[in-house]
């Protein structure tokens, strides 16, 4: 069952897949962190969330532009591609949650 879950998660998420070592009913980093930068670094995690890719999807926005000009602009992109939000390190540090990260969330202007 674990190897299923494991090969479903892998062709799931967009990208590289930042949760691919992860266990069911691991309890990642960041759990201690307020609510509201919990569920954002949970979206990032998933690559779901608010983002001008959803709103379009949704009907909520005219276009799934960035404001970078990136064509889509998913969870993936603010998180680790746009010019205008992406986080600086490696990508790991979502699930090690270092201190630079946290401070990333923090300052981050978007609601995911």
């Amino acid at each position: 069952m674990m190897m299923i879950w494991k090969q479903m998660w892998a062709t799931t998420v967009e990208n590289d897949n930042i949760l691919g070592n992860l266990s069911p009913g691991h309890i990642p980093t960041g759990f201690h962190l307020q609510r509201n930068m919990w569920y954002t670094l949970n979206r990032i995690r998933t690559s779901h969330g608010r983002c001008a890719d959803s709103l379009h999807k949704w009907g909520m926005r005219n276009s799934p532009e960035c404001e970078c000009g990136a064509e889509k602009q998913t969870i993936y992109h603010i998180a680790f591609l746009c010019p205008i939000h992406t986080y600086r390190g490696p990508r790991i540090d979502c699930l090690t949650t270092p201190p630079t990260f946290i401070k990333w969330l923090e300052e981050l202007e978007l609601k995911l």
